[in-house]
């Protein structure tokens, strides 16, 4: 199957989008999330502490591996993939929203309200790690076959890692311009994030439905190369 073939086949390219959507969304919030930690409140940050920003960080790290290792296999048996796609595309709109919020409670001297809040929203807010699982379950779905399952991850890869090329410095030059602006508390590149996070449930409707075949697609190629040939492969 060429190249070309590849992307024409029967939900690809949406995937493929989906794909590039929601890492272009990762890599946004790594590159602008530690510095913002650092970024005193009055300019629109938490002012942390370096200790405090590992300490948030792997709060979030050690989250997102109990979302996954937990909470994943269960909801992905239990609802499907694309239940989990559009949960995920609903929170990260609400995810984002979250730390220009947590700058206005500590500007207003509420400090309180804030550590009782930032961190049970840090570590809830990480469960819409399970995007990246399920994309990746989804793309290997829509997978014409398991001959082609290696191009297609390789053609995924090429997209991730041109975004992976100039996102983060984009992202965090325009948290930086951002923060000297002053516009809105110097909040508008969450606004940008926000908005960026917005599209994602409309373009989560167009999750591939499972196809009932694709997890017997490896195994119907094994069993037909076994009787065809008539020997193991």
């Amino acid at each position: 199957m060429s190249m070309i073939e590849l992307l024409r086949s029967p939900n690809v390219t949406i995937t493929l989008f989906l794909y590039a959507y929601i890492m272009m969304l990762a890599f946004s919030y790594t590159a602008i999330v530690p510095v913002f930690f650092f970024t005193p409140v009055h300019l629109g940050g938490f002012g942390f502490s370096p200790l405090l920003i590992s300490i948030f960080m792997g709060l979030g790290g050690l989250s997102q591996s109990l979302w996954l290792l937990i909470a994943f296999p269960w909801l992905q048996a239990r609802y499907g993939t694309k239940w989990i796609m559009r949960l995920c595309a609903l929170a990260y709109p609400f995810f984002f929203a979250f730390y220009p919020m947590c700058n206005l409670l500590l500007r207003w001297h509420l400090t309180a309200t804030f550590w009782a809040i930032a961190p049970v929203a840090s570590v809830l807010g990480s469960g819409v790690a399970m995007s990246f699982t399920g994309i990746q379950l989804v793309l290997n779905d829509v997978s014409p076959g398991p001959e082609v399952l290696g191009t297609l991850n390789a053609v995924a890869l090429t997209l991730v890692s041109g975004l992976r090329a100039f996102s983060p410095a984009l992202f965090a030059s325009l948290f930086a311009t951002s923060v000297r602006s002053g516009v809105l508390g110097g909040h508008v590149i969450w606004i940008l994030m926000v908005c960026l996070a917005v599209g994602f449930p409309f373009l989560s409707r167009w999750v591939p439905e499972p196809s009932k075949q694709g997890g017997n697609k490896s195994c119907s190629h094994m069993h037909n190369g076994r009787t065809e040939d008539g020997n193991e492969q």
